[in-house]
């Protein structure tokens, strides 16, 4: 395995604090994964499904670890935390910002302030993209601006087979957050 992260395996030191040290709300499941794999980049995610896949070891995803049932501590698998995987860039000509799935609302709506951009992030400042977008991105803007997901342009995504794709409205579009989203009904204005 060509990693270059950090890896806490069940038993070594440092393990206790990365499998449940990012949870938000302090709760301390009795799950315990095979290991914590920290990624540095899209590489390591790669890396990191691919060693999970030749292992048949189950993997949980965290981003920012603002789930209130701690959903990626998993017992007998592999935690990959994507915490390092926080940058954002902005493009001046096309006006597109790119964030990578551990960028939090704090982080994000100062930086896009600077640009004079918004997003319709959630309510907690702590709450980072990956887990938001993956719930379709609803929070307290949603019912003027609509859902977090519908802003999003593409996503590049590392698929359970361990490849990297590149989803949007013309390709993977099973994968793609630009599909027409279901109407949200029983909203009054």
């Amino acid at each position: 395995m060509n990693f270059k992260g950090t890896i806490f395996y069940k038993g070594e030191q440092g393990y206790e604090e990365a499998r449940v040290g990012r949870v938000f709300n302090h709760l301390r499941p009795k799950r315990y994964p095979i290991a914590v794999f920290f990624p540095e980049d899209e590489q390591d995610v790669i890396e990191a499904v691919k060693y999970a896949n030749e292992n048949s070891f189950k993997i949980a995803i965290r981003a920012g670890g603002h789930s209130w049932a701690v959903w990626s501590v998993r017992d007998e698998g592999i935690l990959l935390d994507l915490k390092k995987l926080n940058n954002i860039s902005f493009n001046s000509e096309t006006k597109i910002v790119k964030a990578q799935p551990a960028v939090r609302n704090l982080d994000l709506s100062p930086y896009l302030e600077q640009h004079g951009l918004m997003f319709p992030g959630g309510h907690c400042p702590t709450v980072a993209l990956g887990g938001f977008l993956l719930q379709g991105g609803q929070g307290w803007n949603a019912r003027g601006l609509g859902w977090a997901a519908e802003y999003i342009e593409a996503m590049d995504i590392v698929t359970a087979a361990g490849k990297l794709v590149r989803a949007d409205a013309t390709q993977n579009t099973d994968l793609s957050p630009t599909h027409t989203p279901l109407p949200i009904t029983g909203a009054k204005a």
